[in-house]
């Protein structure tokens, strides 16, 4: 698809090449005129018209060059509508300096956010990169990206009520304040309207799922002192799953193929460890690849999987194509609304609100539920701690176990699905005017909140455990002896029939439970700035922007409570997944700032800004004081050169501020124990 987005730094933007067609046009007449008529002598000339001054991001100073210090790409209505984006995610993600890679919505359906879109301008992380509607900061995303970050769901944003995208491409927290380090993005929403405007749009695929539908309504009013816009829109997208699609549908198909390395005598690329990984004591006190239980063809063919040999892993049963049952895309259906309105109290002095409205119920799945020794919750030994291991008298030696669940065993892909259902709104209401000839002013109060519910499944810890181990036969040495030592190895009988049988959904279902997490965020801004021209120099007037500030910010996230490692183990212990329990805090910020722009000559024009923020919570990072240069420089009307200097900063992260502890998982060798040969050194398990 070729993009349509127009670079201030290189290109003209929308509103420049409007002012040239408008003078064009008017040249064009003028000499039109000139052959029908000759001028008459006592005509009066055409009073020259001052172009409006405007406001564009990265700046709070109007002024009538598009053009400034700091490069700004702007996505126009017209581009969005051609191209034929459905969200603000597609948009932003034909942007080179935007990094797609991100773990969020289609991307990683099963990630710390998998419903969210967001923005990570120059790949230093979506918490880097400001996310403003309207130059407001909306309430953040309640689940954090990848686990610690606060970012803003972009895809909560409805297409159809944007004007334009503004893109900066820089540091820029003198303006804008904390996050602002890789650059903001700026989505401003539809001010004027007038008529009314009904918009369906429909699409599908080529090779299945994905099918899309669209619609909108828009209209508007205008009177002498008043005006207003409202839209609603109803999208609906069908979700898309790995099987659709050649590349993911088969891990064959991948880069590598099905091919035969004949050094090793290996494929390139091996089917998946799906009803293998019984890994046996490789009689030195540790643990080889080599699988310890092949259950035959007859079983391999029940689970609809292949029987592979390779030199490490020896004989197993294995699947080239489970991958593609989890999701790609989520399946999503959205609700939204929005309104705005004018009213002009004289002609100084005018009210304005806004009031936006998002709601989704979306569905991702991961296709498949695994179970092994190597996950949290299984058998601790005499010291209290996890293993990965257990002794199984039928294998004579330390066993692993993993044991991959397919679609069918769970019920069909909805038994894996998990359910998420948003609603946000964000409320504004604003008065704005004149002080004498120079001077604009405008106060705004804003506030938004975002909440958040996911339903998962997951598998209860014991009872699995319980189906395929049986009774616990006591504590023994890696060599099968009984002990009483803190690092023996529990004993166990591994079901092989039930290993090697095929779940049903009933099985599956007495074995498994929903995870259900929820939470809010709010957001809170009290505005009020003031630009105009200060005093005129030889080269022109200079601009001044100031602004003062004050924010609140709330969250509130409530992890499944089972989910908690600091509670007891028992029969309601969720297999291999971790919170960190409730994240509740509110954190105020107060903040002032300022912009000069001073044309020194014709051609060369200066810029500084400065902000101080100051920030009340339980940190003890109380303020920031950020700053930043520019020079523009105009040799000829064609040529623009600039550079710009300044600082940035980010406050912590809400999530990490407010957390009530840190939970995750990782593995640690045991490195004395590998060297002294006393224990296995085994990757043990910590949260």
């Amino acid at each position: 698809m070729k993009s349509t987005i127009r670079s201030s730094g290189l290109q003209r933007n929308l509103l420049t090449q409007s002012l040239a067609l408008v003078i064009g046009m008017q040249f064009a007449g003028g000499l039109m005129a000139q052959e029908a008529t000759k001028p008459d002598a006592n005509d009066k000339k055409e009073e020259s018209k001052e172009l409006e001054a405007v406001q564009v991001v990265g700046s709070r100073i109007k002024r009538n060059a598009v053009e400034g210090a700091s490069p700004v790409t702007v996505i126009t209505r017209a581009d969005i509508d051609r191209e034929g984006f459905q969200t603000v995610g597609d948009a932003l993600q034909t942007l080179t300096q935007n990094t797609t890679s991100s773990f969020t919505g289609d991307l990683a359906v099963t990630g710390f956010s998998p419903n969210a879109q967001v923005v990570n301008l120059r790949n230093l992380g979506p918490g880097y990169t400001l996310t403003l509607i309207n130059g407001r900061r909306p309430a953040q995303y309640p689940q954090p990206y990848n686990r610690d970050n606060n970012v803003v769901n972009i895809k909560a944003i409805p297409s159809s009520m944007v004007e334009r995208i503004e893109v900066l491409s820089g540091g820029a927290s003198a303006i804008y304040g904390s996050d602002a380090v890789a650059g903001v993005i700026n989505i401003v929403l539809r001010e004027n309207f007038d008529g009314n405007l009904v918009k369906l749009t429909a699409g599908t695929t080529a090779h299945g799922g994905g099918d899309s539908l669209s619609l909108e309504y828009t209209g508007g009013t205008q009177a002498d002192r008043w005006t207003a816009l409202y839209g609603i829109q109803y999208r609906n997208n069908e979700g898309v799953f790995a099987s659709q699609r050649y590349l993911t549908a088969d891990t064959r198909n991948g880069p590598l193929g099905g091919g035969l390395n004949t050094a090793t005598n290996q494929l390139f690329t091996n089917p998946a460890l799906s009803l293998i990984a019984i890994r046996r004591n490789n009689g030195g006190g540790g643990l080889t690849n080599q699988n310890a239980y092949y259950p035959g063809q007859a079983v391999c063919d029940a689970f609809d999987y292949t029987t592979v040999t390779t030199p490490t892993r020896g004989t197993y049963c294995g699947s080239f194509t489970q991958p593609g049952s989890r999701s790609i895309a989520n399946d999503t259906s959205s609700r939204s609304g929005y309104a705005y309105g004018t009213f002009d109290i004289n002609d100084n002095l005018k009210l304005f609100g806004s009031l936006t409205y998002y709601a989704s119920k979306a569905q991702s799945s991961s296709g498949t539920e695994f179970w092994g020794t190597a996950g949290n919750q299984f058998n601790r030994t005499q010291g209290n701690s996890q293993t990965s291991a257990y002794y199984d008298p039928q294998f004579g030696g330390l066993i692993q176990l993993q044991r991959v669940f397919n679609p069918f065993e769970l019920g069909g892909a909805a038994a894996a699905t998990t359910n998420y259902d948003e609603e946000t709104y964000d409320v504004m209401v604003g008065m704005n005017g004149t002080i004498g000839e120079r001077f604009d002013w405008e106060a705004t109060a804003s506030h938004s909140k975002y909440t958040y519910t996911s339903n998962r499944p997951r598998l209860l810890a014991q009872a699995v455990q319980d189906y395929f181990m049986g009774p616990f036969l006591g504590y023994v040495t890696s060599t099968g002896a009984p002990s009483a030592s803190a690092g023996a190895f529990p004993s166990y009988a591994l079901n092989l029939a039930r290993w090697s049988t095929p779940l049903t959904p009933a099985d599956y279902a007495a074995i498994s439970t929903r995870v259900i997490n929820e939470g809010n965020t709010g957001s809170t801004t009290l505005n009020f700035n003031m630009t105009g021209d200060l005093f005129d120099l030889p080269a022109g007037p200079v601009g001044f922007a100031g602004v003062v500030e004050a924010g609140r910010q709330t969250v509130d996230l409530r992890s499944d409570p089972r989910t908690d490692q600091t509670r007891p183990l028992d029969s309601q212990t969720i297999y291999n997944l971790t919170s960190s329990g409730a994240t509740q805090g509110t954190r105020d910020r107060y903040a002032v700032g300022f912009e000069l722009r001073a044309p020194l000559f014709s051609k060369l024009t200066a810029s500084v800004a400065g902000r101080y923020d100051k920030y009340q919570d339980i940190t003890a990072v109380d303020d920031a004081i950020t700053y930043q240069m520019g020079l523009e420089w105009r040799p000829f009307d064609s040529l623009l050169l600039r550079t710009s200097y300044g600082t940035s900063f980010r406050a912590p992260d809400m999530q990490l501020v407010f957390a009530q502890g840190a939970a995750s998982f990782s593995g640690i060798t045991d490195e004395y124990a590998c060297r002294s040969g006393v224990g296995l050194g085994l990757m043990r398990k910590v949260g």
